[in-house]
């Protein structure tokens, strides 16, 4: 199984991607796990420049999550939003459809002690347009993160660590349903 994780921060040791790297420890040598760094490189979206064939950036990005088969998406809250970067990134496979059907793990990171709840609401609601299978029905909001998470990337809170674990448990389990139904849909 193939995990994309997509940061939206593009700053290097950003909370968000400090997360993902934890997710993808507790993931283990069984999946496949790969974070998308390259946000910064799509250009702003268009519907006029969403043409074939399609930017270059745009078509790695593509190519990337029709080879997967879940994603986690962790993002930081700015002025009450997801980062334009993020959703540019979302915009580009709106008309591509390479979410529909795609199990998802959503994470919200923010300083302060809600946890990015705005952004992780927003981050949803444009998950569900793209036709995403949520993978955790109720929000991972992790606020307080300067408190809670070492410079390094270290988890200081282990309740923060063991909700994480939980949450890539749920987001294996709907990968493999997803992909028991597809094979059940092609054997008929």
């Amino acid at each position: 199984m193939h995990i994309v994780a997509i940061s939206g921060s593009p700053r290097p040791g950003s909370v968000s991607s400090q997360i993902l790297n934890v997710a993808g420890n507790l993931l283990g040598s069984t999946q496949h796990f790969t974070i998308y760094e390259a946000l910064l490189e799509l250009p702003h979206f268009s519907p006029d420049l969403d043409t074939e064939p399609a930017d270059l950036a745009v078509m790695a990005l593509r190519i990337l999550l029709r080879e997967a088969d879940g994603v986690i998406i962790c993002t930081p809250e700015y002025a009450f939003s997801m980062p334009s970067v993020l959703k540019n990134a979302l915009e580009w496979i709106v008309s591509s459809g390479e979410m529909n059907e795609m199990p998802v793990l959503s994470i919200s990171t923010s300083p302060l002690p809600p946890g990015g709840e705005y952004a992780h609401t927003e981050l949803r609601m444009v998950l569900k347009a793209l036709g995403a299978r949520s993978a955790n029905e109720n929000m991972l909001c992790i606020g307080a993160t300067r408190k809670k998470i070492s410079p390094s990337g270290g988890i200081l809170d282990a309740a923060i660590t063991e909700k994480i674990r939980e949450e890539v448990i749920a987001l294996t389990k709907l990968m493999h349903n997803t992909n028991s139904e597809h094979d059940t849909i092609a054997t008929h």
